[in-house]
């Protein structure tokens, strides 16, 4: 009967045992390819792959812990058996009772914001840490069933041999190094339990917010211009009007349809129709693909699939002033007329520092690199730290000014999921090599009017330099007013011709690029009834 119990506990010990073997395999080659992949974007889409990365560390962690246990109970010799080992077994018990209920956490909620890889990963550690628990409460059952053979044996043979006595002394040194390992990984295990909180916060994060925030718009499935299939979350709100355009507002590759949504309900109360959208790579549109370094691989077809009837008035802010100008040289009959929000050529920051700064191209170019490696660092630290671990709401606190104030919450949301942080960091490593797009005209028959920030240098000295207790006369505040008035000279001419557009400038103190969204998007939509006062279609 005794015999029959210790094959049975020790053939179960034994699978439990090949499926961490696999399972650390796995988690192995996940931690190269996810490894591989957070430093270049991939295999397929642009994601955060540190995700997966520290769910393989842990699937590798985890995997160890389960053949520790189990080559602990068959090596360490039975006379060392005693009530600390009891004890330890009780230990590790509470101890992974705790990491099972943690890994249901991180799995609902993985599953509550659908991420796939991050679903699988934590159901097979729910997997693992239950047979770990099987294992180690076994092992109970295993130090009963040895103490029982050593008494055995001592009762029968009270004299062991030369030899024996050496496999007993050889037995105590596996047990110490055993020991040693059991120290390593007691501490490792805290730290790991740390770590499975700080994931759970990340992956609730995401996942509350899917709950919590459901798709406001309807979906609409293109073709892209590599022949590849692409969901667009877009929102089209206010009244049909033939007679009038409708409004299509775009951003740069890290803001989508939350930013807009102040804009979009203004212009309802004034019977205007908008539509704004989820990039793809944000919200609930799908993920960017590797190698989508253009938004006009799916901007045509986008603009068919909505259904709106154009053609249409197209509004940039910021970044989405070259993609919507870009657009108007590539498909103008579509386009009514172009708004750039206060838009500035690519790369201005570089620009005006090398202006004020007399800086050689190699100078400027050895700044800007040195600039965006400073830049790369911190986006790999938010998309490896930030994200995962939940810390983006803590980092990116819910804004008192953007508008509307019942909406700041979800906007806020939006702003700390992975897609956002992902889809940026891909954004940003394509910028060094941007196409100027604003060198090509666009057709004469479309306006392309400016809503810029351009306070004057009485302001800028206010503002900057008294403000702050820099002397005015100083050369540093000579410096900030010079770079003021290099940024709205270089808005200014950002395009070739304006063919009979108009320039707004506003010059408040409260006025700056994100002033005509957030802060006070009344003034935005004021503009364009001003603008568009006399249009038809």
């Amino acid at each position: 009967m005794e015999k029959a119990k210790h094959l049975v506990v020790h053939h179960a010990g034994t699978a439990v045992a090949v499926f961490a073997g696999i399972n650390l395999a796995a988690g192995c080659i996940g931690m190269i390819l996810y490894g591989a992949f957070s430093a270049a974007f991939g295999p397929v889409y642009v994601m955060n792959q540190f995700i997966g990365l520290w769910l393989t560390s842990l699937m590798v962690f985890y995997s160890i812990c389960c053949l520790y246990h189990y080559f602990t109970n068959r090596f360490v010799p039975a006379s060392e058996i005693s009530g600390l080992r009891l004890f330890a077994v009780v230990f590790d018990s509470i101890y992974y009772c705790i990491v099972l209920l943690m890994f249901v956490l991180l799995f609902i909620g993985f599953a509550m914001g659908r991420r796939i890889d991050g679903i699988v990963w934590s159901l097979l550690l729910c997997i693992l840490i239950g047979f770990i628990l099987f294992n180690v409460i076994w092992e109970n059952q295993r130090d009963i069933l040895k103490r029982k053979a050593a008494s055995l044996i001592q009762s029968n043979e009270p004299n062991l041999s030369a030899t024996e006595d050496v496999v007993v002394r050889r037995n105590k040194i596996v047990h110490r190094v055993f020991l040693a390992i059991t120290i390593i990984l007691a501490i490792i295990r805290v730290v790991f339990i740390v770590v499975i909180a700080l994931l759970i916060a990340g992956a609730w994060n995401l996942g509350v917010g899917v709950v919590k925030y459901p798709p406001r718009g309807k979906f609409a499935t293109v073709t892209l211009t590599d022949g590849r299939p692409q969901t667009i979350h877009y929102l089209c709100e206010g009244p049909l009007n033939s007679s009038f355009p409708v409004y299509m507002f775009e951003a740069d590759g890290t803001h989508g349809m939350a930013d807009f949504w102040g804009l979009q309900r203004i212009l309802l109360q004034y019977g205007r129709r908008s539509c704004v959208w989820d990039k793809p790579g944000l919200g609930y549109s799908d993920y960017l693909y590797v190698g989508q370094n253009s938004d006009q691989t799916y901007y045509y077809e986008f603009m068919k699939a909505m259904g709106e009837k154009g053609p249409f008035i197209f509004v940039g802010w910021g970044g989405g002033g070259p993609i919507i100008y870009e657009f108007a040289t590539l498909h103008p009959e579509m386009v009514h007329s172009l708004v750039l929000l206060d838009v500035a050529p690519m790369g201005v920051e570089w620009s005006v520092y090398a202006m004020l700064n007399n800086l050689t191209s190699d100078q400027k170019t050895a700044y800007m690199n040195s600039d965006l490696q400073n830049r790369y660092v911190l986006f790999n630290a938010i998309n490896g730290l930030g994200v995962p671990w939940g810390f983006m709401g803590a980092i990116m606190p819910i804004s008192n000014f953007a508008w509307p104030p019942e909406l700041r919450e979800e906007r806020h949301w939006y702003m700390t999921t992975e897609k956002t942080w992902a889809s940026q960091l891909h954004w940003l490593r394509l910028q060094p090599n941007a196409p100027n797009v604003f060198s090509v005209p666009v057709n004469s028959s479309i306006p392309v009017h400016m809503i810029m920030t351009a306070q004057n240098d009485t302001m800028i000295t206010q503002l900057q330099c008294t403000a702050k207790g820099i002397s005015a006369t100083s050369d540093t505040c000579l410096k900030l007013v010079r770079q003021n008035q290099l940024y709205i000279q270089l808005k200014e001419n950002v395009v070739l011709n304006r063919n009979g557009g108009t320039i707004t400038r506003c010059t408040e103190a409260v006025c700056d690029l994100g002033y005509y969204v957030f802060g006070k998007p009344d003034y935005t939509i004021n503009t364009l009834n001003e603008i568009y006062r006399n249009t038809a279609l």
